[in-house]
């Protein structure tokens, strides 16, 4: 400690040396509550993987950009939300990320896969629901009336084929397509893909450039100023 300050101090009483040393305290603690709420990915606690009964998956570095889908947005790059439909703050994550896609313009395209994980029993139909909807080319109408659903946990069978008709899809071809395996394999290899970013739960997100190489990986639910400043952070020190 500076000699004046020490020198400072031991000329206070001892009540008020106290009373500073709190103050002190206080305000650093302050400082670090909010360098952490901006700087710091994990704003609330993600819904975790379970690690039994999972198929493993190797690390993965790249990502073709072609395969990513219901992209919207322009740019070279694109941000990848693997979605999960049963996740009440995937809701959350997906609205913010939809205010952001303005700002983004001519940089940063958006897109979506699935992730459903087998803590949540009910997300893999949800999300192969979803897909149905995305071959009649209502996968955005589909899912905003998915994530507005109150109960998240039951059975989502009528749910979504009520959303279905709701959005005017072809009633026999959605539920062929829901019974058809090929639906349930593009929604498991997203899985797989996911983990192979090392996916930790949901909300999860990675970043791909126009190659396909992973920029960057985004675990838990951000709020729009996290997502905007590490989206900038990461654009300018590439560009």
């Amino acid at each position: 400690m500076n000699k004046k300050i020490q020198s400072l101090i031991k000329k206070i009483p001892h009540k008020e040396t106290l009373f500073i040393l709190i103050g002190i305290a206080i305000i650093s603690y302050l400082l670090f509550i909010n360098t952490a709420t901006e700087d710091t990915n994990i704003v609330t606690p993600i819904t975790t993987v379970n690690d039994t009964n999972i198929v493993d998956s190797e690390e993965i570095s790249t990502i073709p950009p072609s395969s990513v889908r219901y992209v919207e947005g322009t740019g070279d790059w694109i941000f990848i939300e693997y979605m999960n439909l049963e996740c009440t703050s995937c809701a959350g994550q997906h609205e913010r990320i939809n205010t952001l896609q303005d700002e983004f313009t001519n940089r940063i395209r958006f897109g979506i896969k699935h992730f459903p994980i087998n803590t949540q029993k009910t997300s893999k139909d949800r999300a192969v629901a979803a897909e149905c909807a995305g071959s009649q080319g209502q996968f955005i109408p589909f899912i905003e009336k998915a994530f507005a659903l109150e109960d998240k946990k039951k059975d989502p069978t009528e749910d979504m084929k009520k959303i279905a008709e709701e959005i005017g899809l072809d009633m026999d071809a959605f539920t062929s397509c829901t019974a058809n395996e090929t639906t349930l394999d593009i929604v498991a290899n997203d899985a797989i893909e996911a983990l192979g970013t090392r996916a930790q739960g949901v909300p999860h997100a990675v970043l791909i450039d126009e190659t396909g190489s992973i920029i960057a990986t985004f675990e838990g639910a951000l709020n729009t100023t996290q997502l905007r400043n590490q989206l900038n952070r990461f654009w300018d020190e590439r560009n």
